[in-house]
């Protein structure tokens, strides 16, 4: 494991990766390659890679490039009013992100991409916990844990949602997805899924149901994801939140994710209300599309 026993909390906190700037080229070409491992697709194009779902990646954008920028993603994201740009260099979101909010789109919450470069603390076991594998046999069950992970309290979910999930995990079980699931007697309660690239594994969702938080389920998940990732030589093991979270970015910098090596600024398109249509305007140039009723718009957002 990275580091070692004799570093403090207050060392750990300032710790650099050494790879740190490997790394983050890494991440920036994981969303920046329309072959990212998660398998979904993926346009690049001069000015930026455009994410099926709706995600667009500037490259070396500039304040010239711009306004060419802006109207090839609202011509290509018409429908898809959950479009969001997202910057991930310093420098870019310095000078291009006022230009953004000038051109009606809002700031989001950031996502900052945490390395792995301190010790991972003990804990106190949970008494009846088990962490497996997620496979074939059991990724229904997971399915249902991450569904369940994000309802209003431990909502069960549906079996159309269900099967869904099911479809999505098995696909990026396809594209170097894999998985640890937690049970505490035989009940599921949690979750650990991540991709596994040449160097770097990325923990992409930590997921505990709400009965069974606080109880350090996440805090085993992840101790044995980084344990398995080092032993089988990875350089780091990475996670993502939004920075806005402070109670998991205190967890998981308290278990050794010191190192930000990437923070992604998100911009979504601002939604007009009272009229029937959205805007995307930058200085005097306005495109308008999509004319689709006010409820539906409003539909979406939520």
């Amino acid at each position: 494991m990275y580091g070692s026993a004799t570093v403090n909390a207050q060392q750990q906190s300032t710790i650099r990766h050494p790879h740190h700037e490997q790394i983050a080229m890494t991440i920036r070409n994981w969303f920046h390659n329309p072959m990212h491992r998660a398998g979904c697709r993926a346009e690049v194009r001069k000015l930026g890679t455009y994410w099926e779902h709706g995600a667009i990646y500037p490259n070396d954008l500039t304040a010239k490039e711009l306004p060419d920028f802006l109207t090839s993603l609202c011509k290509r994201y018409a429908n898809n009013t959950a479009a969001q740009i997202i910057i991930d260099k310093a420098e870019m979101a310095c000078t291009i992100g006022p230009r953004l909010v000038e051109a009606n789109w809002q700031q989001d919450t950031d996502t900052i991409f945490l390395t792995h470069v301190g010790v991972f603390p003990g804990r106190q076991l949970i008494p009846g916990l088990s962490i497996s594998p997620i496979d074939e046999v059991n990724l229904t069950t997971c399915a249902r844990v991450c569904l369940r992970t994000s309802a209003d309290y431990d909502k069960e979910p549906n079996d159309d949602r269900l099967d869904k999930e099911v479809v999505r995990l098995r696909n990026a079980m396809t594209h170097n997805g894999c998985g640890l699931l937690a049970s505490i007697n035989d009940e599921a309660v949690g979750l650990l899924w991540c991709y596994e690239d040449l160097q770097d594994v990325w923990v992409s969702q930590l997921a505990v149901r709400q009965p069974f938080r606080q109880q350090g389920v996440a805090h085993a998940l992840l101790k044995q994801r980084v344990a398995s990732a080092y032993s089988a030589g990875f350089r780091s093991v990475v996670i993502n939140v939004q920075a806005n979270n402070d109670r998991a970015v205190q967890f998981l910098k308290r278990v050794g994710f010191c190192d930000e090596v990437v923070r992604q600024q998100r911009y979504r398109r601002r939604l007009e209300t009272g009229v029937n249509r959205k805007r995307c305007t930058y200085k005097n140039n306005t495109h308008c599309y999509d004319n689709q009723p006010e409820e539906r718009i409003m539909e979406q957002k939520q």
